[in-house]
Formats: C-alpha cells, structure tokens, sequence
C-alpha cells in the first residue's frame, strides 16, 4: 500500500503511470477479502483451524462437545 502511495504521490496521484502498482494493491486486497469470508464460513460453522490463537463461541461449543 506504501509503494502505491509513494507512486502516486511521484506522479500528482495520477492512477495511469502507475497501474502495476494498482493491480497488485487490487489483487492483494482480493486475497484477502476471500480468506476473510472463509475464515467467516469456516467460523460460523463451529470448524476448528490448527494453531488458531482465538476460537469463536461456536468453535468452543463443537470443541466442548467433542470432549465433555
């Protein structure tokens, strides 16, 4: 995000000269809003991720019912 301010500030926030930097920043933001939502599904669910730091309420609900 940092680069594509830098280019656009070099060239008066002119998007043209500075597409690459735009396609990356779109194809990142992309990346990321379809991990979001399955991150979402998976927690609405109640499914378990190994190593995940935080657990939903329902993720505690499908793990305490596996081991009352």
């Amino acid at each position: 995000m940092s680069i594509l301010f830098a280019c656009l500030k070099r060239n008066n926030f002119n998007e043209t000269p500075c597409s690459k930097e735009v396609t990356e920043f779109k194809k990142c933001w992309t990346e990321n809003a379809i991990k979001h939502r399955q991150n979402k599904l998976r927690e609405k669910e109640g499914e378990l991720s190994p190593g995940e730091n935080k657990l939903s309420h329902r993720q505690i609900s499908a793990l305490l019912q596996k081991f009352p």
